[in-house]
């Protein structure tokens, strides 16, 4: 089938790409290690967004305000790598279907944690959960689109073993924009080599655990901490106003950037509970007990570009109790590719294919999509976002465990569809 061979096809270059990607053993990023380090970070955003889908006999456009609070916390040392993500949002949706029109409300709560403890070189046992809680009201202005409140409360927690590391290695993606700020002034010693590099990268891992309730005072011992790694060992040729300006630009700018590398193999089950209410109707139980396999391939070719590879397989029996139980095994193979270009310490531009395929109940649906995403540092803590998303198919449904493996967006109906989002956030620390 030519939906088929598409994904497949797409799979294939992307093995190309990650292969073709492939540096000596002296590529800096690919092989740095991180130190110990802990960094939390809460960032409030906002932005704008729109979507829709046209086809033969349905004509929908959506537009959304939203706005989040996220708090993320991520640990790594030798023996265990974890991260917490919790993110607070509020949307506001105006839909317009066929003629008619309705506004929706939604708040949600979710939490996200992963924890991989490891026991012999590089394997390890995963101890994972996916939680969240929302609430949505929807306002119609036509009995085409009647009035409704809906309540959804999930939990999926997640057990597995696996073997392979990835590592953070954006410190040393730090280091590499200072050096080439400094370079650019000429403020940098021609014997700046790896192993300075790489002192200065572990510094910026150190002095990122440190929390500080004065961030101006903050700042100014950070700086002095990178300063004196520098001068100790004689890499400055001028330390004047202009190469303590390009440290710091070079240091703020880059505060929030996350560069990845590594692969990941993880095999598990996971346990899924959902209990959904709509107005009028009687509250609807779902579970999922699955198996799951994922790989992630994460390749920092060069300062500039990422190469970034996602695939899984998940799947099992999944009841949903209404007024019966009705039993399914649905089974996914989901495939991500992300080539991530970073031209300068504020930018960062990417491209994603991604392709899906679900068979449950001896029915075959499927999804092929393409998004394009950016970023600019207004500032060191503001930043500008767009992004950009087409996808087609038919009789996919997405699974809903995206801590464990990769997830698609769903497709009913034979439909294009596009979605756009422009927004602004600020990193409050």
């Amino acid at each position: 089938m030519r939906y088929v061979k598409l994904i497949f096809t797409g799979i294939a270059y992307s093995f190309l790409a990650l292969a073709s990607a492939q540096q000596p053993e002296d590529n800096y990023l690919k092989n740095y290690k991180a130190p110990d380090f802990r960094l939390r970070q809460l960032t409030v955003a906002g932005n704008g967004s729109g979507d829709g889908e046209v086809s033969a006999t349905n004509k929908e456009h959506d537009f959304s305000i939203n706005s989040s609070l996220t708090y993320q916390h991520l640990v790594n040392n030798q023996m265990y790598q974890g991260t917490i993500r919790s993110v607070y949002s509020n949307q506001s949706s105006f839909l317009a279907l066929n003629g008619a029109r309705s506004i929706t409300f939604n708040q949600s709560l979710s939490n996200t944690m992963t924890n991989r403890f490891y026991f012999k070189d590089a394997w390890f046992i995963g101890f994972h959960d996916q939680s969240s809680a929302s609430h949505a009201y929807s306002n119609a202005t036509t009995d085409t689109l009647p009035s409704a409140s809906f309540v959804n409360l999930q939990i999926r927690p997640a057990v597995s073993i696996g073997y392979g590391r990835v590592e953070w290695v954006q410190f040393g993606r730090q280091a590499m924009d200072i050096e080439q700020s400094l370079s650019k002034y000429g403020r940098l010693a021609p014997s700046f080599d790896q192993a300075g590099r790489t002192a200065l990268a572990d510094k910026i891992a150190q002095i990122r655990n440190r929390r500080y309730y004065d961030l101006r005072l903050g700042r100014i011992d950070q700086l002095q901490a990178l300063d004196s790694v520098l001068q100790s060992a004689g890499l400055i040729t001028d330390a004047d106003i202009i190469y303590f300006s390009q440290l710091q630009d070079a240091f703020l700018y880059s505060y929030y950037t996350t560069r990845l590398s590594g692969f990941r193999h993880e095999l598990g089950v996971t346990e899924g509970l959902s209990i959904s209410s709509q107005t009028g109707n009687a509250a609807t139980l779902t579970t999922n007990s699955y198996g799951f396999y994922s790989f992630s391939w994460f390749v920092p070719q060069s300062y500039a570009i990422q190469h970034d590879l996602r695939a899984s397989v998940i799947g099992g029996l999944s009841a949903d109790d209404n007024s019966a139980t009705v039993n399914t095994f649905p089974l996914w193979l989901d495939v991500s590719y992300t080539f991530g270009f970073y031209p300068t310490t504020r930018t960062y531009l990417g491209a994603t294919a991604n392709s899906g395929l679900n068979l449950v109940s001896g029915s075959l649906g499927y999804m092929y999509g393409a998004s394009l995403n950016a970023y600019y540092y207004i500032s060191p803590k503001f930043r500008f976002n767009a992004s950009a998303d087409f996808i087609d198919g038919e009789g996919y449904n997405m699974h809903g465990f995206s801590h464990v493996a990769v997830q698609n967006n769903s497709r009913g109906a034979k439909v294009l569809n596009y979605d756009f989002m422009l927004g602004i956030t600020y990193d409050i620390f």
